[in-house]
């Protein structure tokens, strides 16, 4: 129970973090935007040095966040199974939200109110049924069936790609790329877990040579989510089905392969329950009628 504890706690601070960075990103690349027109009209470079570096601050303060997840990432997996710190990544998206309403001068709709409340039931419905749980070493994993699931999903998920190529319907493109770009990214958590448990010890990095390959491929199924999710928006993908949907597989997928895959790590009638509500909640908060696919008109500022 204490694990099963920590390792969310990590989540909540990592993904908390991790998303707040994303408002500092969007807050301070603003403020670069007003610098570049103002360079344009040939304003002096100590008004601009004098006036926006603040601004710039706060946009790289922003990144520094964005990329602390790894670190929390590994934190959690030290104690729990990725599940544990994937089952509570909504949350930060509503530390978003709140951001944007204050620093940001945007509105959080009722919708947005709605989805809270179905997220904040999902998660606290997830992580009750977790800190019942007898905690499982992702040591244990089949890698034989990890391996199906992993290659039946991203075959699955290439040909949705290449249907919604020939559609050219922008929202089934967005589906697409955002099962790709969420089964990537939720795999760095994933097979960090089994790299740093690898051989049944437990270590904040991994202790063997093949617990080191897993490691590094990680990064690589991070690099991919990021590649995809770019060249979802290249293809013009609307930007709140894409964060919807790879949102939602982030916190799902971990959660579906231990089940699957992981001895002692079953799935219950209330496992599904929290993922449905966890997923109700984020495609309220970042859907079509949310307010983070306005936050997201960026589209360098993305969520994986």
């Amino acid at each position: 129970m204490k694990e099963a504890i920590y390792a969310m706690l990590f989540g909540l601070a990592g993904t908390m973090l991790f998303h707040l960075g994303k408002g500092m990103q969007k807050h301070g690349i603003g403020f670069l935007r007003g610098i570049g027109q103002r360079v344009a009209r040939g304003a002096k470079s100590d008004d601009i040095i004098t006036g926006d570096i603040h601004s710039g601050m706060i946009y790289i303060s922003g990144i520094l966040l964005n990329n602390s997840l790894v670190i929390w990432i590994m934190l959690a997996n030290m104690y729990a199974p990725p599940s544990y710190f994937a089952s509570v990544f909504g949350i930060g998206i509503m530390v978003l939200l709140f951001y944007a309403k204050l620093f940001l001068d945007e509105t959080i709709t009722k919708v947005n109110y709605l989805g809270m409340g179905f997220l904040i039931f999902g998660t606290v419905t997830l992580g009750m049924e977790a800190v019942q749980r007898n905690v499982v070493s992702m040591s244990g994993i089949d890698f034989t069936t990890l391996w199906i699931i992993v290659s039946a999903y991203f075959v699955g998920a290439l040909c949705c790609i290449r249907i919604s190529y020939k559609s050219e319907n922008p929202y089934f493109i967005g589906i697409s790329f955002g099962l790709f770009s969420g089964g990537a990214a939720s795999l760095d958590p994933v097979l960090k877990g089994i790299a740093q448990n690898y051989g049944g010890v437990p270590g904040l990095f991994p202790l063997t040579q093949s617990g080191w390959i897993l490691f590094f491929a990680s990064f690589l199924f991070a690099t991919a989510s990021f590649l995809a999710t770019q060249w979802g928006f290249v293809k013009n993908a609307p930007i709140s089905v894409q964060v919807s949907v790879s949102s939602s597989v982030y916190v799902c997928f971990p959660i579906m392969i231990q089940g699957i895959a992981l001895p002692g790590f079953s799935l219950t009638p209330v496992t599904y329950m929290g993922m449905v509500l966890v997923v109700i909640g984020i495609f309220c908060m970042t859907g079509r009628n949310g307010n983070v696919s306005v936050r997201y008109s960026d589209r360098s500022i993305i969520p994986l």
